[in-house]
């Protein structure tokens, strides 16, 4: 049974982070270019990578699992 901290409510407004495409990416590194107002909306929309609630590991219904420590510390 997984820590009942890890427990998060969906909640309809939240985009989720699959956990495993972070720890094992899709794509290879990649340059791009964005202008001034594109870097400041990506500057802000990344607070929310602070949030480990942003982040699903496990997909359940109505709940998922937010990262364990171990992974939360990668």
């Amino acid at each position: 049974m997984p820590e009942s901290w890890r427990i998060k409510k969906y909640y309809d407004k939240r985009v989720l982070i699959d956990t495993v495409r972070v720890l094992d990416p899709q794509f290879p590194s990649t340059l791009i270019c964005l202008d001034g107002a594109e870097l400041e909306m990506l500057r802000n929309l990344t607070q929310y990578l602070h949030w480990r609630s942003t982040f699903a590991q496990g997909y359940e219904t109505g709940y998922y699992l937010a990262p364990d420590n171990d992974d939360w510390d990668i």
